[in-house]
């Protein structure tokens, strides 16, 4: 495995990991990472996606819908902005830690229940919310999201019209 004590940017885009271990082994060989952009492979199975990185700040993520994955484990504490695409309809779980730096969060997410991507961003400045769920149903974002935080709210059924934040 690679050490990479100076990188500060990294792009994976495209990338067939060998097990769901190599993202989390090369993440935590970058102990100055602060931009982090991960597009996974289409029709690749990933098993549970964990994302490890105290000095990130920008973290930008992109679950195709036919990529098979169980789960999505981010631990960022240090994070500013945060970006997630998750075109995967099937079911699997976020946990995400707590993200006191929180400035802006950009959510595209086409699974049925995102609550538990939603709890776990709750101090934030800016939020774009768009999903299904939350036109579709009486999803109360207030009870998860510290509405005393935020700046800035869009809230929208699915559109890809919404433009994401600047990195």
């Amino acid at each position: 495995m690679v050490f990479l004590p100076s990188l500060k940017t990294l792009h994976l885009k495209d990338v067939k990991y060998s097990s769901e271990e190599s993202i989390r082994r090369l993440l935590s060989n970058s102990p100055l990472l602060e931009d982090l952009l991960v597009d996974l492979r289409k029709r690749h199975s990933m098993g549970k996606l964990t994302f490890v990185v105290p000095s990130l700040q920008i973290f930008s993520l992109y679950i195709p819908g036919d990529c098979d994955i169980d789960g999505v484990v981010i631990e960022t504490p240090s994070l500013k902005y945060f970006k997630l695409l998750d075109d995967n309809r099937e079911s699997h779980y976020y946990l995400i830690e707590t993200m006191p730096n929180l400035i802006a969060a950009y959510l595209d997410v086409k699974l049925p229940d995102i609550k538990s991507v939603i709890a776990s961003i709750t101090f934030v400045k800016r939020i774009a919310i768009c999903s299904e769920v939350v036109s579709s149903t009486s999803l109360n974002i207030w009870s998860y999201v510290d509405a005393r935080s935020i700046f800035r709210i869009y809230l929208s059924g699915y559109s890809k019209t919404l433009l994401p934040y600047k990195t």
